[in-house]
């Protein structure tokens, strides 16, 4: 008796219904980065990227005499009077209290001492910023804290998120760009160096 044969082991099917399709393996994208980006968020990265590269001391929004300070540290610590101690010990210590506070604090001083002209407020913040080297970068950025105008932001003129304005609308509208929100930041440099400056600190480190 004849008997039709098929061979249906399962090396034999799984070779025919997978001879038409695509190996498993072996298949790979092009490497690297693409010479360009297509998404927005991509394309933002790539210029942070590139602002970074391309960073310098006369890019950073310090100002000429702290650039000339930190690439020329005085030698010694610059001498303070009497009256100049007493400011910046009112000054530190106020903690969160406001400017106002320390000038009424001030002038009870001055009341008690006329002859010793403790220095205002202002005076003694500008002191503070020469004897350490120490002063804040102040950026602007989004009213609602969406982005901070700086790198590819530095010239928009609106969020690019939220799209509120970046100045306050009636102040822009008489020609004055006054931001609606601002951020300081501290760099490292100049306090790294002020540390180095007292004998003591240096010692320490």
């Amino acid at each position: 008796m004849d008997v039709d044969r098929h061979d249906s082991t399962p090396e034999a099917s799984s070779s025919e219904s997978g001879s038409d399709k695509e190996p498993e393996v072996g298949y790979t994208e092009p490497q690297g980065a693409p010479p360009k980006s297509h998404r927005k968020e991509c394309r933002e990265a790539d210029a942070f990227i590139a602002a970074l590269q391309t960073a310098s001391l006369d890019k950073s929004g310090l100002s000429p005499d702290v650039l000339n300070r930190l690439r020329n540290p005085p030698r010694e610590p610059r001498p303070i009077t009497a009256v100049e101690r007493a400011g910046i010990r009112m000054y530190l210590a106020r903690g969160d209290a406001s400017e106002a506070n320390y000038a009424d604090n001030r002038a009870a001083f001055l009341e008690l001492h006329p002859g010793d002209p403790i220095p205002s407020y202002e005076a003694i913040k500008n002191l503070v910023a020469e004897i350490t080297g120490v002063s804040a970068i102040r950026t602007e950025m989004c009213a609602d804290t969406c982005v901070a105008f700086t790198g590819p932001f530095e010239n928009c003129l609106e969020c690019p998120r939220c799209k509120k304005p970046r100045y306050d609308p009636v102040e822009f509208e008489r020609g004055r760009r006054v931001p609606r929100r601002t951020f300081l930041t501290f760099p490292l440099g100049p306090q790294l160096q002020a540390m180095w400056a007292s004998p003591e600190n240096a010692r320490l480190m």
